[in-house]
């Protein structure tokens, strides 16, 4: 069974949403990533960046592709909101 998990955050978040989960299953023995969307890497409070608005799934769906195709095994994908 794979100990590596993928996870994916939503729309107007970045890879703090999963702040809370990675200590967690990390201290479960699981490799957690937690990748930071393309032009999600802005505060939390500040305007989104403008080029999300031109962004598509397959724009997104490939940058993960990458990441994932990188990894010494198949992870679980758990996503949030858009991550799903």
């Amino acid at each position: 069974m794979t100990k590596t998990i993928v996870m994916i955050h939503g729309m107007w978040c970045g890879a703090w949403a999963w702040d809370h989960y990675k200590p967690f299953f990390e201290a479960k023995g699981y490799t957690c990533h937690t990748p930071t969307l393309r032009c999600h890497d802005v505060d939390p409070k500040a305007q989104p960046d403008p080029r999300v608005g031109v962004l598509s799934l397959k724009d997104y769906a490939s940058d993960l592709e990458k990441l994932i195709m990188g990894l010494d095994e198949k992870p679980v994908l758990m996503g949030h909101s858009m991550g799903g």
